[in-house]
Parts: structure tokens; C-alpha cells; sequence
């Protein structure tokens, strides 16, 4: 079985599902309100397992990121970015830190 996280996000609505697919079917499941609604951000994988969502763009350039806990479902607001990026790249580093650079 492979659980698969996706985000359908626009600048009005934000909703985010996850589908869960086996050699017998696939379904989707909605999880809890995103944050923020955005596009053109970056989604990193934590060793942690858990998702950084940094950046994008809502009508302006953002600076805000979000975590996402795949095992709780729950999104967590934490720091923002030094300036606000949209269309930027996003790295994890060797010391599990994330680079994000661009935009």
C-alpha cells in the first residue's frame, strides 16, 4: 500500500487530500483546512517524515511556511522566510536543514 499526500490549492480555496493506493483500489481521504491557500510554493519531505511547505504566492509573494504531520493529519504554522519567494527552490541538507534559494 502507498499513501500519497496532494494539495489542490488555488488563492481562494485550499483543500488538501490523501489518496491511498493498493493493488486492490485507490481512495481519497479529505484532511484538515490548509493554512493558507497558495501556489507556486515548495513542499519538502522531513527525516522527520514530516512536510515543509514554504513560500508561494496568494495575491502577493509569500513568506510564511507550514509543517503538515502526515501521521496526525494536523498543519502547523512555523517560522517564516527571511523575504518572501514564489517559484523558489527548496533543498534538504545533509544536517536536515532546508536551503531554499531563488524566487
Amino acid at each position: 500500500m502507498y499513501r500519497l499526500k496532494l494539495s489542490l490549492i488555488s488563492m481562494v480555496l485550499a483543500l488538501s487530500f490523501i489518496v491511498t493506493i493498493s493493488e486492490a483500489a485507490a481512495s481519497w481521504s479529505l484532511m484538515k483546512d490548509f493554512p493558507l491557500g497558495r501556489s507556486n510554493h515548495t513542499a519538502t519531505l522531513l527525516p522527520d517524515g514530516n512536510i515543509l511547505v514554504a513560500g508561494g504566492y496568494t495575491g502577493g509573494h509569500l513568506a510564511s511556511s507550514v509543517i503538515f504531520g502526515p501521521a496526525t493529519g494536523n498543519w502547523t504554522v512555523t517560522g517564516n522566510l527571511n523575504n518572501a519567494r514564489q517559484d523558489h527552490s527548496a533543498t534538504l541538507l545533509p544536517d536536515g536543514k532546508v536551503l531554499v534559494a531563488g524566487g
